[in-house]
């Protein structure tokens, strides 16, 4: 059997494992403090507990929301053919950790830009609570490439070197 560092290219179950960090591990968290709600999102499916009793509800979220989510969801997308990259070779670890923390920090600014005016409400704490966004997907990448390193990667010269060595 190789060893882990002379294993080329990227596990055949990699792709898998990605998808389902993508797609199902919640990324969003809200809570209505006043209300007793809490709300967990991820992109394929949302759970709200609710109420007093405490009910749960359970969703998958519609195709067309995906596809309109595009913009904002195009960044975890991204982050999944990086990670994918990194496997193959093609990619740097300090590269697709950076996009995986640059994925949830690009989440957290475009919430906080839509709820800017939601903040100027004199009411604001009772009309809609701030997302929290979770970074799950990058330290669940990070967690994945401690235990299962990508294959050596030698460094590549940089363009800048080449001409710098003319």
């Amino acid at each position: 059997m190789k060893e882990r560092s002379e294993r080329q290219g990227a596990p055949w179950w990699l792709p898998v494992l990605i998808i389902a960090v993508v797609y199902f591990v919640p990324w969003n968290f809200n809570f209505f403090s006043f209300r007793k709600i809490l709300y967990l999102e991820a992109l394929s499916w949302r759970l709200t507990v609710f109420g007093n009793p405490y009910e749960m509800a359970f969703g998958w979220v519609r195709f067309d929301e995906i596809i309109l989510g595009i913009p904002f969801y195009i960044f975890f997308h991204l982050f999944a053919i990086q990670w994918y990259r990194l496997y193959e070779g093609k990619a740097s670890v300090r590269s697709t950790l950076i996009l995986g923390i640059l994925t949830i920090s690009i989440q957290a600014f475009i919430i906080f830009m839509t709820m800017l005016p939601i903040l100027w409400n004199p009411s604001w704490p009772y009309v809609v609570p701030p997302s929290y966004p979770i970074p799950v997907c990058a330290f669940i990448a990070w967690i994945f490439i401690k235990v299962y390193p990508p294959p050596n990667q030698e460094p590549e010269s940089d363009w800048l070197d080449e001409e710098n060595s003319e």
